[in-house]
């Protein structure tokens, strides 16, 4: 390799490092963009003289050596320097002895030399052209983010306090005209966008924003660009989000699909395509072919960025989910509890991704019977959601949701009424009345009547949720909760001496459970 191959310089070398970029600036306490910008120069020629093929060019000792880095940090000239366009020629002729050697004519050799230059000179004029591209789009993006962070002046604010939503709503305006000349960059901006406000649960806007980005990209891409994969799999994630699971199973696999094509099996797009896959998978009780996915992209994710990542500790977080989905109580709190250790070697405390893995901990506690510390850990969930998101956030509605389901379990029941009452109240606001998080909480609130005796109570509930969970989940989709209301309605109705329809119901959880476990028993045997 050092005989045959040219080394790529530091700064090149960084911008082709992918999302590790991020990081690695990071740990050097920069930006991406300023780390390349510190490398080039001084740095690449001293590094590439230390690297040199003829040793005669190299650096005589480490003395020397250490002599131009110390030029380097006074600002002086370095004695390194960019080799010449002959000392290239002499090195193209030494790679390629026996090819000249068969080069008798001196005209021959003179016409492919010529051919040669002229070839280079093209890819250096690309890759100039290129790095102004780059170069532009990164000042494109520099503006635009100066210009979005100006509402905070003082000046412009006039005393009040910017939300991180407020300047994410100037930005929306502002990347619609501000952009219009760069419709890639304005894609990319505007999935950035998405994904932000996917993570304040406000779901119809991130559903706009990813929409437009993956439009955008189509039109300007093709349907077979990579990018349009990263569109397609940002899309399909929301789709869980907003319970339409079978679309987003579509969306992820039609990501895969051109990801298998373009990309490198190993590459970090291609996993999270596969996280988002085996996630959605999971909540659709497709539980063999949810953990495959989810296995594959931990060991991506481990391969590319180490074992104490966000995105492991994500795979290891919905395998528990999956586990426990399919029954595996022991599973579900033992992968639970390995999110928890990743995520407490890279997170502070206070932090709410943390809150998420406790709160995992919590329910697989409570699902092995461990009522007291199972509340324990929500609870402390439940103070990192509400200090960092607030009492409306999704993630802290469903804490609040999980705390109920707890204190139902352990028989508290005039205790989880106010934790359901409140998850319910959030899951309206950010979710909407026809999602089936709404319809879950309500069949928990009908147990709880239920079992207080408030048999009329418990009914009208059951019989608000029903239709709900029947319109927000797909055939096949989240039978298990299905199954469950529906043997909790009947035994209601039974109490209610409404015999004929509890047996209609019976009937009819019997019909779903077997359908489901043919369904099981078809993923094994594959």
């Amino acid at each position: 390799m050092l005989r045959e191959q040219e080394p790529p310089r530091p700064s090149t070398r960084v911008s082709t490092l992918g999302e590790r970029r991020s990081g690695v600036a990071q740990a050097r306490r920069t930006l991406p963009t300023k780390l390349t910008g510190e490398l080039r120069g001084d740095l690449d020629w001293i590094t590439m003289k230390a690297l040199e093929k003829d040793r005669t060019r190299r650096y005589g000792s480490a003395a020397e050596l250490a002599e131009d880095v110390r030029r380097h940090l006074r600002h002086e000239p370095v004695r390194a320097g960019p080799p010449s366009a002959a000392y290239r020629a002499r090195k193209f002729v030494r790679r390629h002895r026996t090819g000249v050697a068969f080069a008798a004519v001196v005209v021959f050799l003179l016409a492919s030399f010529g051919v040669t230059m002229t070839l280079q000179a093209i890819r250096i004029v690309q890759e100039r052209d290129r790095a102004n591209v780059e170069a532009d789009a990164a000042r494109e993006v520099t503006d635009f983010l100066v210009g979005l962070f100006d509402v905070s002046d003082p000046r412009v604010a006039r005393g009040d306090t910017i939300t991180a939503r407020e300047i994410l709503e100037v930005g929306a305006t502002k990347v619609g005209y501000e952009l219009r000349e760069q419709p890639l960059l304005r894609a990319r901006m505007m999935e950035a966008m998405g994904r932000v406000y996917q993570n304040l649960a406000d779901y119809d806007q991130a559903d706009q924003f990813l929409q437009q980005a993956l439009d955008m990209r189509q039109t300007h891409l093709g349907e077979r660009h990579p990018d349009v994969a990263k569109s397609l799999s940002a899309l399909g994630y929301l789709r869980k989000h907003q319970g339409e699971f079978g679309d987003g199973k579509a969306l992820a696999e039609q990501a895969l699909s051109i990801q298998r094509d373009a990309l490198p099996p190993d590459h970090i797009d291609t996993a999270w395509s596969l996280y988002y896959l085996g996630s959605i998978e999971g909540r659709m009780g497709e539980f063999s072919s949810a953990r495959e996915h989810l296995e594959n992209a931990r060991a991506i994710f481990e391969k590319r960025e180490g074992p104490y990542s966000l995105a492991v500790s994500w795979c290891l977080q919905d395998l528990a989910g999956a586990y426990g989905a399919a029954g595996d109580g022991a599973k579900r709190l033992e992968y639970y509890k390995r999110a928890l250790e990743v995520k407490k070697r890279i997170l502070p405390a206070d932090h709410p991704d943390l809150a998420l893995s406790i709160e995992g901990v919590g329910m697989g506690l409570a699902t092995m019977g461990d009522y007291a510390g199972a509340l324990t850990a929500l609870n402390q969930a439940l103070e990192i959601f509400e200090n960092s998101l607030g009492s409306d956030h999704f993630d802290t509605a469903l804490c609040n949701h999980s705390i109920g389901w707890t204190l139902r379990l352990a028989g508290r029941f005039d205790e989880a009424k106010p934790f359901l009452e409140q998850a319910l109240e959030a899951y309206r606001l950010t979710l909407g009345e026809e999602h089936d998080a709404v319809a879950n909480v309500l069949d928990e609130l009908g147990l709880v009547e239920h079992h207080a005796g408030r048999h009329a109570e418990a009914e009208s509930l059951y019989a608000k949720a029903l239709p709900m969970m029947e319109k927000a989940l797909a055939p096949g989709i989240g039978n298990a909760n299905l199954i469950g209301l529906l043997e909790h309605r009947a035994v209601c109705l039974r109490e209610l001496d409404r015999q004929a329809q509890a047996e209609s119901l019976e009937a009819r959880a019997r019909a779903i459970q077997e359908a489901l476990d043919r369904q099981r028993n078809d993923q094994e045997l594959h």
